[in-house]
């Protein structure tokens, strides 16, 4: 998802000089990152729920760290479906407002957060246990998460490259 997000601030900013690959890579740069993301929230959402059924009310601290997990994956649902919809209206000015949008909320808000609730899942459950069971990752979905990024490497091999070895 780094390499997709980093070929996308670089697709961007092609396609705004009018350089190739243009919005064909933009657009697949945007589906990737749908999907990718739309998995995460889905999982984040749940593990706030899972959490919270744990965390008793009186852990205000806690407590308030759940929130602003929530709050933050809502804020993030936010931007994958404005990019979600400026790609299915074929909008390319709005698909780079909301690609550039995207950028920064990850930046600014993403990139700072490190396991926010790893500390509550150490007090109240068995990490281990927790992570595992909570692992949303299919055959599925790392199937069409390859063919995402395939398709990405075939419109612009020369911004993002296969996997070497």
């Amino acid at each position: 998802m780094i390499r997709v997000k980093d070929a996308l601030a670089v697709g961007l900013e092609r396609l705004e000089r009018g350089e190739p690959p243009g919005p064909v890579f933009v657009f697949a740069c945007s589906k990737y990152l749908e999907f990718i993301m739309g998995r995460f929230i889905r999982q984040g959402q749940g593990n706030v729920a899972r959490l919270g059924s744990v965390v008793p009310e009186s852990d205000a601290a806690n407590r308030s760290v759940l929130a602003d997990i929530d709050a933050t994956l809502r804020e993030c649902s936010e931007h994958v479906e404005r990019l979600s919809a400026a790609r299915e209206a074929m909008d390319e000015t709005e698909l780079a407002s909301a690609c550039h949008a995207f950028l920064d909320f990850y930046s600014g808000t993403l990139a700072r957060r490190k396991d926010p609730a790893q500390a509550i899942v150490e007090q109240y459950v068995d990490p281990e246990a927790y992570w595992r069971d909570t692992n949303d990752v299919t055959d599925e979905s790392i199937d069409i998460e390859h063919n995402l990024f395939r398709a990405l490497i075939h419109i612009a091999p020369d911004i993002i490259q296969p996997d070497s070895g």
